[in-house]
């Protein structure tokens, strides 16, 4: 089986886990923002955004891209079935947050560098 395909499921399978598991123990928080802040997209536009992220993947297998799409995917079924992100996971001053939201940003990172380091091939 594709290796991308087990570390989705995988990823997918941690983050609804752990989600179920805050939501049945009461300690979370409703997000219905986008984002940090106050950006309250329609679902219909982040439907957009996951739909032309697993299109930029399918061009180019980046791990950056993968991470990024999967905890797209773990907040988009979120927000579609209870209308809101279930965050449980607060460190110091950050705002509550969750492992989806982990991937995401581990994933922005690593597309940058894997994009850094594709620059550095093709000289």
């Amino acid at each position: 089986m594709n290796l991308f395909l087990i570390t989705f499921f995988g990823l997918f399978s941690l983050d609804r886990g752990l989600k179920l598991y805050f939501l049945r123990a009461g300690e979370y928080v409703e997000n219905s923002k986008f984002l940090i802040g106050n950006f309250d997209l329609p679902v219909e536009l982040i439907i957009l955004v996951v739909v032309f992220l697993i299109y930029l993947f399918s061009q180019r297998k980046r791990w950056g891209l993968f991470l990024i799409l999967v905890g797209g995917v773990c907040n988009l079924v979120d927000r579609l079935y209870y209308g809101y992100v279930i965050d449980y996971m607060r460190i110091g001053k950050l705002p509550v947050f969750n492992v989806a939201d982990v991937y995401i940003n581990i994933g922005v990172g690593l597309f940058i560098l894997e994009l850094l380091v594709d620059k550095e091939t093709v000289k």
